[in-house]
């Protein structure tokens, strides 16, 4: 039985400007336009979009490509046995009639709005623009005096710190942090601590700071970023939600993700996780020197197989749904989203892991 219920409303790793990482979170089937999201790389834009092609019945197939074709069968980009669907849920589409009938013009723009209202919490697993573009771009919405609640950005240290500092600081864009609307708050998380969800209570959302390579100009300075770990209280069930992050090893950095994944396979039974959502930016001829903290189909397999090896079972991750995100654009005959999604499944094969891949692909909605 499916508990969380992700719509991807941007997965690119860049360099497509207004498509990259977003995802709208909600229990499964749950009424109401109320959702957190995690990162904020994509936005209003996306929905409006996402709605719009729904409304011309855009029950296409075809999935934009650009590269060996400009379109390609959807199937190839998810597992067999994904539970995948093209746009919002339904549990939205009917929740977005009910809450439409005070409006006098049912334009795409007012639907769009109306769910981006619902945003309640942004959950930002790192400060770079492909994480939080569209999410500052989109803050004026909120700060309308028509908006309702608060919008909260919820984030460990580091990253809070950079939004306020570098971002909100009325050269960048605008102070809309500390003016006089109070509609947009920071809310400080903390490392390893379970975080209960304002929008969802039942929900615990538990950050891990990971390591995301170095600086590109100071040396040795490290950067970092962050993984979320859903967990329901009366399911039990959980799912992990994945920033920007690159093995320990690769950086020769303090245990950071193996802190992640010691306490899930201590404190997440098996077949309680439901999922993971987690990047993997390049593909397996990429030098390790040219990932920039990021992760390859080797790594990424390897980082499972640590997983499973902690939990002490062998089959304790068989069929687990991976949701891959975060590829980079890059010239090349082939989509490189299909190029490492073949890789990913033999390097699976090879190490008898029994896992889902699929990937994370734009307007879709995927349910664990």
């Amino acid at each position: 039985m499916s508990n969380f219920e992700v719509t991807v409303l941007g997965a690119s790793g860049g360099t497509d400007g207004g498509a990259t990482q977003c995802f709208m979170v909600r229990p499964m089937g749950c009424r109401g336009l109320r959702s957190i999201c995690v990162d904020g790389g994509a936005g209003f834009s996306q929905i409006s979009q996402m709605l719009a092609r729904s409304k011309d019945s855009f029950k296409s197939e075809l999935l934009e490509s650009f590269y060996a074709n400009d379109f390609e069968p959807a199937g190839q980009f998810f597992d067999p046995k994904a539970s995948v669907s093209l746009g919002f849920p339904q549990c939205i589409l009917g929740s977005l009639e009910d809450a439409l009938e005070k409006h006098k013009h049912l334009n795409t723009f007012t639907k769009a709005m109306e769910i981006y209202m619902g945003v309640k919490e942004y959950y930002i697993t790192h400060a770079h623009l492909d994480h939080i573009g569209a999410m500052v771009l989109n803050s004026p919405f909120a700060c309308d005096a028509n908006s309702g609640d608060a919008k909260l950005i919820c984030a460990l240290p580091f990253t809070l710190q950079a939004i306020e500092k570098h971002i909100f600081n009325d050269v960048i864009w605008p102070d809309l942090l500390h003016g006089g609307s109070s509609r947009l708050k920071l809310s400080s998380l903390t490392d390893g601590i379970p975080h209960v969800c304002g929008a969802f209570p039942q929900w615990d959302i538990i950050p891990f700071k990971v390591h995301h390579g170095f600086s590109a100009s100071i040396v040795d300075e490290r950067v970092y970023s962050t993984v979320y770990l859903f967990s329901d209280r009366s399911t039990k069930q959980s799912l992990l939600v994945c920033g920007d992050l690159e093995p320990d090893s690769a950086s020769g950095g303090e245990p950071l993700l193996e802190k992640a994944w010691e306490y899930i396979a201590t404190r997440v039974p098996r077949g309680n996780l439901k999922g993971i959502i987690v990047e993997c930016s390049s593909s397996a001829s990429t030098p390790k020197h040219e990932l920039y903290g990021h992760m390859s189909p080797a790594y990424l397999v390897g980082q499972l197989s640590r997983l499973r090896e902690m939990y002490g079972d062998p089959d304790v991750l068989a069929g687990l749904s991976i949701l891959v995100t975060h590829v980079k654009t890059i010239i090349s005959e082939k989509d490189p989203r299909l190029v490492i999604l073949q890789e990913l499944r033999e390097a699976a094969l090879q190490e008898r892991l029994d896992v889902r891949f699929s990937m994370a692909v734009q307007g879709y909605t995927f349910s664990f």
